[in-house]
Formats: structure tokens, C-alpha cells, sequence
């Protein structure tokens, strides 16, 4: 059987856009508008609050070496005039960093992270607590964004994985074609 050169060119042709349509995404992170999506009326439970919004740094994670993002915002968040952890927003133009990132992010989490089914393309959360409170962390990753939020001393931990599936919403909307 004797195959057309332009078929075969073609075909080679069509092959590598796909792969390259797998390996980016098609939007321009770095001038997305992150300030207004990170917290939102009804988000945090009472008595807790957001803070400023600083330009997120990667290096904020120490020793995890995360890959550079294009775009990226941190949030605080107080309570009793105390920090309380925050959110974190990387935005990637390729997938593969937003697989690098979430996987670090996830693997520092430890083993006992579960994995939520309704949040995100990928999701890990992880609740320690004692009698009185617990430490909330959510990593997921949609479309071009990876998503980090921790809340010390919660009193409802269900409250911040609200949070992240408000987030997760509002992201979709803006970043997923």
C-alpha cells in the first residue's frame, strides 16, 4: 500500500498541532485579573477575613521549587488579628507546569491527603485537627490555574472546601475555554 506524500505530511502536520494544543492552552495568563475571584462575599466563615493581595512568589514555598508562573496572586487571610494562612493562585501557559506544580504542592501534603472528587481537574485536601480546631489545606489544579488554600485553627474545616469549590467555579468561568 503506497501512501501519498501530501496525505502523510498532512497527517504529520495535524498531529503535531494536537500536541501542541495538549501542551498550552490558548490563553494568555499573564494579563488575567486575578484580584477579584480569590474571595468573594459568603466565601470565609465568620470571623475570619481576607487580607491584602500581594503578587504570588513561588519561592513564598521554600524548598518545593515550583516552576515559574506566568501569573500569580496571593491572599491572606486573618482572624483575631492573627494570620491565619491564605490562598494562592498560580497561573501556567503550558500544562505541564501545572502538572509539576500541583503534583509538588500534592506531595507535600503527605499521604494523608484525600482526594475530593467534585473540585477541580485534580484535587487533594488535608484536615488535621484536635479537640478544638484543625489546619485545612486544598490544592487543586483547573485548566491553566493551580490553587493552594490553608486555614489554621478552623472551626468548621468544611467551610474552606466551600471556599475552593466557589473558586473553582468562578476560575472556570474565566480560564477554561
Amino acid at each position: 500500500m503506497k501512501i501519498n506524500k501530501k496525505i502523510l505530511v498532512l497527517i504529520l502536520f495535524i498531529g503535531i498541532v494536537i500536541l501542541l494544543a495538549a501542551c498550552s492552552s490558548g490563553i494568555d495568563v499573564s494579563n488575567v485579573e486575578l484580584d477579584s475571584v480569590l474571595v468573594q462575599e459568603g466565601d470565609l466563615y465568620p470571623g475570619v477575613t481576607a487580607g491584602n493581595i500581594i503578587e504570588m512568589d513561588s519561592s513564598l514555598f521554600g524548598d518545593l521549587d515550583l516552576p515559574e508562573s506566568q501569573n500569580g496572586r496571593f491572599q491572606y487571610f486573618v482572624s483575631e488579628e492573627k494570620f491565619r494562612g491564605g490562598i494562592a493562585v498560580f497561573l501556567y501557559d503550558s500544562k505541564k507546569d501545572v502538572r509539576e506544580a500541583y503534583d509538588l504542592l500534592r506531595y507535600a501534603m503527605g499521604e494523608d491527603a484525600l482526594r475530593p472528587s467534585d473540585l477541580g481537574e485534580q484535587a487533594a485536601l488535608l484536615v488535621v485537627s484536635d479537640e478544638n480546631s484543625a489546619y485545612v489545606e486544598v490544592v487543586f489544579t483547573r485548566c491553566n490555574a493551580v490553587v493552594e488554600i490553608r486555614l489554621t485553627d478552623v472551626e468548621r474545616p468544611e467551610a474552606l472546601e466551600t471556599h475552593a469549590k466557589n473558586l473553582d467555579a468562578r476560575l472556570q468561568a474565566l480560564l477554561c475555554p
